[in-house]
């Protein structure tokens, strides 16, 4: 859709998503009372590669489709059309679960928040990613664990590395929490770090935004 809200293009599902069987029956929606299949819950284009990438949280799937044909180029995850590796070099079935939302880092790595639903501790986590289309092979390279995600999470790419936030907790769900690989060398304090950040950022399978540390 356009700022005016006039739809541009409508991209069916089969184009992409059911090049083999799904994975998943998908989880129960409170808002639909139905259980969905995908739950696709995020998409961003990449104008230099007029692409875009899409991320099914019920099929822990990321899926990298061309702009406008919606061929699917590659898909990692449950579903994916590439095997992936852990930091080990231990072949894995996903290095996601019920992934929140995929960004480019650069040099064909990628950073995933990795909800992290199926594990017993619950604490969510952002992944770094290389996606090797000559080796046709996904490897984890980095895994940030942090606070759980109750209301909406995003990643952090920025000078201090790679990070992530998560909106709410057990006791508050209003509660903005924020981790990273490196502590950030900042001359404020973590409080009103976290306050300046919650003022220009969008967090929910998304990316945290702030302008004044150049992060991007």
């Amino acid at each position: 859709v356009n700022l005016e809200g006039t739809i541009l293009q409508r991209i069916p599902v089969e184009a992409f998503a059911c090049h083999s069987p799904l994975v998943a029956k998908g989880t129960y929606s409170r808002h639909q009372k139905t259980y969905e299949p995908f739950h696709f819950n995020s998409i961003m284009y990449l104008h230099h590669e007029r692409s875009l990438i899409i991320t099914s949280r019920a099929q822990s799937t990321a899926y990298k489709i061309a702009y406008p044909s919606a061929k699917l180029q590659w898909a990692v995850g449950l579903q994916g059309t590439i095997p992936c590796r852990d930091m080990w070099d231990r072949p894995i079935k996903t290095p996601h679960d019920n992934l929140h939302f995929m960004h480019p880092k650069g040099r064909d790595e990628w950073v995933v928040f990795n909800n992290n639903n199926s594990v017993g501790a619950h604490h969510s986590s952002v992944v770094t990613l290389r996606v090797n289309l000559q080796a046709q092979q996904c490897k984890i390279l980095s895994e940030v664990p942090g606070n759980h995600r109750i209301e909406g999470g995003g990643v952090i790419i920025g000078p201090d590395g790679v990070g992530g936030g998560v909106f709410g907790s057990p006791t508050d769900h209003a509660m903005l929490r924020i981790w990273s690989e490196n502590p950030p060398q900042l001359k404020v304090s973590q409080n009103d770090w976290v306050n300046c950040v919650a003022k220009q950022a969008f967090v929910y399978g998304a990316r945290l935004l702030y302008t004044n540390l150049g992060m991007r």
